[in-house]
């Protein structure tokens, strides 16, 4: 159906257009650069979608292993000052900069593979 200046007026989905649960597409994507808190709430939150469980799932897994691994190197780093320097804001960098990576697979609709990481979130989805 169409009004007077031929543009379609009834609510059926055309090419291009963000399928209903496009909103859940934005969730998936803002999961991974949040550090791990909307994942970890979309796990929770989302129980009957099995994606959202997976990318939550997926960024809450990832942020606290980019943790455990920054606690370390933090350890490392402080019998050697100079070295901390210049790994820890190297390694933070890095690991933003994959998040956002990690966000913009989401957003084309893939699910991202981290390994081990997305492993363990397969086991729990």
């Amino acid at each position: 159906m169409s009004n007077e200046n031929g543009s379609d007026t009834n609510n059926e989905m055309t090419p291009g257009t963000p399928k209903e649960g496009g909103s859940d597409k934005i969730l998936y994507v803002l999961s991974y650069p949040t550090f791990g808190l909307l994942g970890i709430i979309l796990f929770f939150w989302k129980k009957d979608d099995p994606d959202a469980r997976y990318h939550g799932l997926n960024s809450f897994i990832y942020w606290v292993a980019v943790g455990i691994v920054s606690t370390i190197l933090g350890i490392v780093t402080g019998v050697l000052p100079i070295l901390g320097c210049v790994i820890l804001p190297l390694f933070s960098l890095v690991t933003f900069v994959y998040s956002v990576y990690l966000a913009m697979q989401a957003h084309k609709g893939e699910k991202p593979v981290i390994p081990y990481i997305s492993d363990m979130a397969n086991k729990y989805v």
